[in-house]
């Protein structure tokens, strides 16, 4: 009776501590995002990730969260032009976004380039929690097409208690802090955790390749204005069924059949 009694608690022992540790183990998420309705998404083509901008200051980290949206882009239909390419355009016909918001700058920056959506990302903040503002914005009359926004933890990144050369720089002048991340990229585990907000944001964007019909709504008697509506159809899965093998197929004349 008292090994039962013991074995018990035990058990219960064992089942609370994993409860905690995996309630420890589970980071937060939240998002939500606004998309302008009746808009006719099937017109854009290019969407031109401009910057990411806040408190990611490292070009290989933005480069891989502008990454993660083009991946979400593509799968919507659209045509992402990278953000490396748009900076070195930029960079190439001297362009600056001095006095300028970001949202005014990647307005300007489309229309100088010719493209007719513009996305800007934007990081608020990036520690133990990260936090991104995403924008789709029409370039010609700065008018919002999409905005998502979103919050998640981050794992705590490991700490490095002995460099591999401690008397590297002995007795040179200490370097500012901010130059020995410059361009650090994400961790494994940051990169799944925006990724995976991301793709939760990036949910609500509108499919560029769902057929649009133009429809006639009446206004008032004998006067009438087109409309552009998205043809409501049912999914479609292209996954095919795989085939399972029976007696008759693996019979020599009925091999490829």
């Amino acid at each position: 009776m008292l090994g039962r009694f013991s074995m018990k608690h035990i058990t219960l022992c064992l089942g609370l501590t994993l409860m905690v540790l995996a309630a420890g183990c589970s980071s937060s998420m939240t998002s939500e995002s606004f998309v302008r309705t009746g808009y006719n998404f099937s017109q854009i083509n290019n969407v031109a990730i401009i910057d990411v901008v806040g408190a990611v200051t490292s070009d290989s980290a933005k480069a891989q969260i502008a990454d993660e949206f083009s991946k979400q882009l593509m799968q919507k239909g659209f045509a992402p032009v990278q953000r490396d390419y748009i900076q070195r355009l930029l960079r190439d016909n001297g362009f600056t976004n001095e006095g300028l918001s970001p949202e005014a700058y990647a307005i300007e920056v489309g229309r100088l380039l010719g493209y007719k959506a513009v996305m800007i990302v934007n990081l608020p903040n990036f520690d133990y929690e990260a936090s991104i503002t995403a924008k789709i914005l029409e370039a010609q009359d700065g008018s919002a097409l999409w905005i998502a926004s979103g919050s998640t933890e981050l794992p705590a990144k490991p700490i490095d208690l002995m460099p591999s050369d401690p008397f590297a720089n002995f007795g040179q002048p200490s370097a500012p802090m901010e130059s020995l991340d410059n361009n650090e990229p994400l961790s494994s585990g940051e990169r799944r955790a925006l990724g995976r907000l991301i793709e939760r944001m990036c949910r609500s964007l509108p499919d560029r390749n769902q057929v649009w019909m133009v429809a006639a709504e009446t206004v008032s008697p004998g006067t009438s204005k087109v409309v552009e509506q998205p043809v409501v159809r049912e999914p479609r899965c292209y996954n095919e069924p795989k085939k399972i093998p029976v007696l008759w197929d693996l019979w020599p004349g009925n091999w490829g059949k």
